[in-house]
């Protein structure tokens, strides 16, 4: 089995502030950046999901592998003063590949990842790559989504992030 799942935001702003579907946009504009690491363009996601048996290999544009569950519903109810800068200071959609195993019941999950850093300008021209390795899980009362990743933010040089994110459920 596999799935070949584009995700686009073609309503995202440019830096000026002006629409990229206006109609003063140069489709040029589109793809401008993209193959930067620090940019965010019009591709946040664009991968293939290659499936056999309980193992999913995944090539392509994808979210770093990181602990946690989303803050609500819409990004705007967040209290940014109690997020950290990682929520929406730092490019999470990066270039790379992961290996995931699902256990047969389908409730837990195992990856691991290497993407390029979102630290680098170019992605593979840079050097600084990304690691990380994920379990999520989906039990009864209880969804955790844990991590360690390290990030590439210089040649040979690491910053560390463990991600401790727990969902629970009460009630219907």
């Amino acid at each position: 089995r596999s799935t070949l799942f584009p995700y686009t935001t073609l309503f995202r702003s440019r830096s000026n502030g002006q629409s990229f579907l206006g109609p003063e946009a140069d489709p040029f504009e589109l793809f401008k950046g993209l193959g930067h690491s620090d940019n965010t363009n019009f591709i946040d996601l664009a991968y293939v999901d290659l499936t056999f048996g309980n193992w999913t290999f995944n090539i392509g544009k994808n979210c770093i592998a990181t602990g946690g569950h989303e803050y609500d519903d819409y990004d705007w109810l967040v209290h940014t003063q109690l997020a950290s800068p990682l929520w929406s200071g730092m490019s999470c959609y990066q270039w790379g590949g992961k290996i995931t195993y699902t256990t047969p019941s389908e409730m837990t999950s195992l990856s691991l990842q290497a993407t390029t850093s979102p630290f680098g300008e170019r992605p593979f021209g840079s050097g600084l790559y990304t690691f990380s390795a994920q379990w999520a899980g989906e039990y009864d009362w209880f969804a955790p989504t844990w991590s360690v990743t390290a990030l590439g933010t210089a040649p040979k040089a690491y910053t560390w992030l463990v991600s401790i994110g727990n969902e629970f459920y009460f009630g219907d």
